[in-house]
């Protein structure tokens, strides 16, 4: 097996308040054009897709709570923010007005998803084991008990069932796939750690989870193990497939972020990101996208970006490194 490429590139620099704190969540518009950053002290702002000046600040949420997780309804007229205070936010991106809610009491949220092909559906996972599946204005349709505490992997499979990754309690496994309209749950069973993440390529039953130094992926029709992907020395906070499904970007607290063909499961690319602590991946059209916190020391000042133009390995021209 030959040696990932290993990728050092040119930077842009995206600057938000120093008031901010650390960037925490990041999502990309569905057409490229927009992408949502989430800070540590409730801010979320809005750069368009070339990194120029913010077209829009959102405002502080609930003083002192991160930005969990960010996610852009399918027809980019919303955009929803889980946060650690417990409330869910759900921005019209017209006219930039909030809806929010408490879906889950007293616990702080973990990941938000919308369903794919219903811009009106959205799920949303907490610290203590609870799923619930909201409307675009906040309104909770059902929730669902997972037996799983720190979710922090959500995916939807196909539009149809979610599969749900945290630390099992009473013997459960770490990763499961539910039905959220009967409840129905499916276990997955392999992980001995805690699933810290979770991604799924459009169009196929392909599965990916991480953990603290491996992936895995999984067949969702049948729970099977197909592949141990294997080379990050940290745990693994964040994968995405592209959207042709050819490369998953998967990055780690070893700070580094691979780049796997799906045909093979060889990693062809390593972004060395040094002192960067835990960078993030995210999926751009056609592309993939990577976010990589500052180092420590500059935190509350800047939130730094890379970016990898026409890189060779992606047909669709470039690997947007954020």
């Amino acid at each position: 097996m030959t040696e990932p490429r290993q990728i050092q590139d040119a930077a842009m620099t995206l600057r938000a308040p120093r008031d901010a704190g650390e960037v925490s969540s990041l999502a990309w518009s569905l057409d490229g054009n927009s992408l949502a950053v989430g800070f540590e002290r409730g801010l979320i702002l809005i750069w368009d897709g070339q990194g120029r000046a913010a077209r829009h600040r959102g405002p502080y949420l609930t003083n002192g709570s991160w930005v969990m997780s960010l996610a852009w309804s399918p027809d980019g007229g919303a955009l929803a923010a889980a946060t650690s205070s417990g409330k869910l936010y759900i921005f019209d991106t017209g006219t930039w007005i909030a809806a929010s809610s408490t879906p889950v009491a007293g616990a702080s949220l973990r990941r938000v998803a919308w369903r794919p092909g219903a811009a009106d559906e959205l799920a949303v996972t907490d610290h203590e084991g609870n799923v619930a599946v909201c409307t675009r204005y906040c309104r909770v349709l059902r929730t669902l008990k997972t037996g799983l505490e720190d979710q922090r992997g959500l995916v939807w499979l196909g539009g149809r069932h979610l599969a749900v990754g945290g630390a099992g309690t009473k013997g459960r496994s770490n990763l499961a796939i539910f039905d959220p309209d009967s409840g129905a749950r499916f276990e997955l069973r392999g992980h001995r750690d805690k699933v810290l993440a979770l991604a799924a390529p459009p169009a196929t039953d392909l599965l990916a989870s991480g953990t603290d130094d491996s992936i895995r992926i999984w067949s969702a029709l049948d729970g099977r193990p197909l592949r141990i992907l294997e080379g990050h020395t940290g745990a693994v906070y964040s994968l995405t497939f592209s959207a042709d499904g050819l490369f998953l970007a998967s990055s780690s607290q070893d700070d580094t972020v691979r780049l796997w063909r799906t045909d093979s499961w060889e990693a062809v690319a390593v972004l060395i990101a040094e002192g960067t602590h835990n960078p993030v991946v995210a999926k751009r059209r056609g592309s993939v996208g990577l976010m990589l916190r500052p180092p420590r020391q500059q935190r509350n000042a800047t939130a730094r970006f890379e970016q990898l133009v026409r890189h060779p390995l992606l047909r669709s021209g470039a690997l947007a490194v954020s």
